[in-house]
């Protein structure tokens, strides 16, 4: 019996299969095709808020619950292959995958972000934000950053590779909102619960040189010396 299907399906690299979460803990894989039901994985608590991601290779689904777990699934079977176990019980972010497939990107609750080993589940490094991590792991074009918000009201830029903050912007909310890049990889837009979507510019101070030392910033948004920096939505 089918209940609340819940945030976005995720689809096969062969465009054969549809995998998607419902709110009564349950995963499914569908064929794209018929609709027709090929598995379905149960998770341990009632809720799946977080959108499946799917490896490069088609092989393992992966997926957030509110059982405080991100799982990989076997995307032929419907088999655990591994779960990892955050510090809270409910898990709304979805996964990211590296553009390489080795590395998971995921928020909890627990205000963290983690970097997990595709394979495995091993964690490679967790960010600790002010706040409930809601937001979606956005991965730069180039694979070094991940864009992530939080409920301490920032958006953050993180290291990949270390989990090393590179910049943070405060807006005057909650962050639940994922950020979306622009072509050239030199923007994100992202909202907050402030009413208000936000431009901003993802290079730190010297990134266009060689010798540029990455550290902690608070950005401006883009086009900060005109009006247009930001929209502020009205009922």
């Amino acid at each position: 019996m089918w209940h609340d299907v819940t945030w976005r399906p995720a689809l096969s690299p062969d465009g054969k299969t549809i995998y998607t979460g419902a709110w009564l803990r349950f995963l499914y894989a569908l064929d794209a095709a018929t609709g027709e039901q090929r598995w379905k994985f149960e998770t341990g608590s009632q809720g799946l808020f977080s959108s499946p991601a799917v490896s490069p290779d088609g092989t393992i689904v992966y997926v957030g619950s509110h059982d405080y777990k991100a799982y990989a699934i076997n995307a032929s079977t419907g088999t655990t292959i591994w779960q990892f176990a955050t510090g809270v019980p409910e898990v709304f972010s979805s996964p990211a995958v590296s553009p390489d497939g080795t590395t998971i990107y995921i928020g909890s609750d627990d205000n963290k972000v983690y970097a997990l080993n595709a394979w495995t589940g091993a964690q490679k490094w967790a960010f600790t934000t002010g706040g409930w991590v809601r937001s979606s792991p956005t991965i730069s074009l180039d694979g070094t950053t991940i864009y992530i918000g939080s409920h301490d009201n920032r958006v953050y830029a993180l290291d990949t590779w270390t989990g090393a903050q590179k910049w943070a912007f405060s807006t005057g909310n909650d962050v639940w909102s994922s950020a979306s890049i622009s072509p050239d990889g030199r923007t994100i837009f992202i909202g907050s619960t402030d009413s208000t979507i936000y431009a901003l510019n993802t290079l730190l101070p010297g990134d266009d040189t060689p010798d540029n030392s990455p550290g902690t910033h608070t950005r401006p948004p883009i086009n900060s010396l005109t009006p247009f920096h930001s929209f502020i939505s009205e009922d």
